[in-house]
């Protein structure tokens, strides 16, 4: 059932994102952004509990990741026939640089639950004589292999979740800033001397602006979690600048730069250099 709804939602989403591509009319993008609402409230935010947690958030970092490259293909253009906050909800719902965090944060989670349940398996075959395969076994569709989805899980154990929401993380990082540039010179263009439609356009922009500074923070923390201190350190300041209010995120980030600090100082680069 789920993989017919994969097949489907592929199809509808890329139907609408190529026909607001190529015309000028919102149908296309209205009708990709609700069927991609639809799909990610049913499966992605829906936890299947017949399945194990860290299959359920493979599934998610893979269909996130999808979108954010149909997104990317087919940049959607704002509709005309929907203003204000309406619009930028219909924006970051196709928003590549969002659904490429959304896919990295899922893609953290896919290594934690991995390594959860490698451990909880590799347990289980140490203390037992056979290994009881049914927390692994996924829905029954048909016919089963008789590991279950223990295939899955050696694949799965095997890659870097840490390098791949970095690349991930990068690439929204990109798309993030073309499109605050893209939306800054809309503004200019479309709402000069329009007060109150500025005003609407700043409450969206500090939105935008908070996002942007979680794509940073999150990329800082994942940099600092792999000891990559000096690269870290400027993508938490950059974080900074964009949290400004969010006192929450801001004490978090202090935080993070000072164990940045504490474990990396530039001068001990230049005083090797110098030696």
């Amino acid at each position: 059932c789920r993989a017919v709804a994969d097949w489907l939602n592929f199809k509808l989403v890329q139907a609408g994102l190529q026909a607001s591509t190529y015309s000028d009319s919102d149908d296309g993008l209205l009708a990709a952004s609700e069927q991609w609402r639809r799909h990610s409230q049913t499966f992605l935010k829906n936890v299947d509990v017949t399945n194990p947690t860290w299959h359920h958030w493979s599934y998610v970092c893979h269909q996130r990741h999808v979108m954010s490259q149909l997104v990317e293909r087919f940049p959607p253009k704002p509709p005309s026939s929907v203003t204000g906050l309406a619009q930028d909800e219909i924006m970051l719902r196709c928003s590549a640089w969002r659904n490429y965090t959304a896919a990295a944060e899922a893609a953290l989670r896919v290594g934690v639950e991995v390594r959860k349940a490698t451990a909880e398996h590799d347990n289980l075959t140490t203390n037992t004589a056979s290994t009881d395969k049914t927390s692994l076994r996924g829905r029954f569709v048909g016919s089963m292999d008789s590991e279950g989805l223990l295939p899955k899980l050696e694949e799965e154990s095997k890659k870097d979740f840490w390098e791949i929401a970095l690349l991930m993380l990068r690439r929204s990082i990109e798309r993030f800033e073309t499109e605050i540039q893209q939306r800054r010179h809309r503004q200019k263009v479309t709402f000069a001397g329009d007060e109150n439609s500025k005003d609407d356009e700043s409450q969206i922009e500090i939105s935008m602006m908070r996002s942007g500074a979680r794509v940073y923070y999150l990329i800082g923390g994942v940099l600092l979690g792999t000891e990559k201190y000096s690269e870290a350190i400027g993508y938490l300041e950059k974080a900074i600048k964009y949290a400004v209010g969010w006192k929450g995120l801001e004490l978090v980030i202090h935080r993070m730069l000072i164990e940045c600090y504490e474990k990396y100082l530039p001068s001990q680069d230049t005083t090797t250099e110098v030696q």
